[in-house]
């Protein structure tokens, strides 16, 4: 499937958009709102004194310029002219080619702005399975190493979704060459790991995530928004289960070097939920029991946090 274009800014939602902080400003909800559809209608920027002419507000061109510039997450300046962030391009770039990566570059297709630039093998022997998915995928180059990716200056941002084993590599090589890094669950296959890439992260001042996709679900948001007002009260208690199907003829499942097993696959979904629901709280007591596959990954487990 190749990748559809992105949306129009017509197609774009209009959320409407309010910001307390802005307030102090003098920007009401309703004047943000104006603001937002202005600056939409406008992929390719706008200055501060077209945008309040077009609102009716020609005085409040200092007002309207510093709420701009404080609140970097929704807006962009180039060339003194401003726009939405989400119309900037990002230019993706992919380590590693498996189904997990074509079900992220289907999604990708949707998001205005993503461009799809170089997808790696994992080495020189895997070049054809890299040059086919990228033909597939309409992905515009395909190189031989995760090496040559992080190198390549056209590439903003790389997603990772190659073995468990080698998140870790993958995405502090992709950081030390200044990419962004989107990285599949789980980032690593143990925390002292997982510790090492946030250090990393932190050290060069690149984002980096998890792509841990069901924290964004709307149902999700809607549940942590219910939590986090009080509506519910107090949580005191929080189950979460996730059983699938564990096809014995995926190998890395089953290999315990390649970082097999059901909790570093499926079992950090109700884990993920249930440190936000708690507010991120250290537990006090850990306990786990599970079952043992005769290949020696773990392909049942329960799991208390108190």
């Amino acid at each position: 499937m190749g990748r559809t274009s992105p949306l129009s800014s017509d197609q774009l939602p209009s959320p409407f958009y309010h910001n307390k902080d802005w307030e102090k400003h003098g920007l009401t909800a309703s004047v943000q709102h104006q603001l937002w559809e202005t600056l939409k209608h406008h992929p390719k920027g706008i200055t501060v004194p077209e945008i309040t002419k077009e609102l009716g507000k020609q005085s409040e061109d200092s007002k309207v310029s510093t709420a701009l510039e404080e609140d970097a997450h929704f807006f962009a300046l180039a060339d003194e002219k401003w726009c939405l962030a989400i119309y900037q391009p990002l230019r993706w770039g992919f380590a590693g080619t498996s189904k997990i990566a074509e079900d992220f570059i289907e999604a990708l297709s949707l998001v205005p702005g993503a461009e799809l630039m170089t997808c790696a093998a994992r080495n020189k022997d895997r070049l054809p399975q890299a040059q086919e998915f990228a033909k597939k995928h309409g992905v515009r180059k395909a190189v031989s190493d995760y090496e040559e990716l992080a190198k390549d200056a056209d590439v903003d941002i790389v997603y990772v979704s190659n073995l468990h084993p080698a998140h870790r590599d993958t995405s502090i090589l992709m950081m030390e060459h200044g990419k962004h890094v989107l990285c599949e669950k789980p980032l690593a296959v143990n925390a002292s790991v997982t510790r090492e890439m946030i250090a990393k992260a932190q050290e060069t001042g690149l984002f980096f995530s998890a792509a841990l996709w069901t924290r964004f679900f709307p149902a999700t948001q809607m549940v942590r928004s219910l939590i986090e007002s009080g509506k519910i009260g107090k949580v005191h208690h929080f189950h979460g289960d996730f059983i699938c199907e564990m096809p014995e003829e995926t190998e890395r499942l089953y290999d315990p070097k390649l970082g097999g097993g059901g909790l570093l696959d499926i079992g950090i979904y109700p884990l993920s939920i249930a440190s936000w629901v708690f507010g991120r709280q250290t537990p006090k007591v850990v306990s786990a029991m599970g079952m043992v596959h005769p290949r020696g990954v773990d392909n049942l487990g329960m799991v208390n946090l108190k």
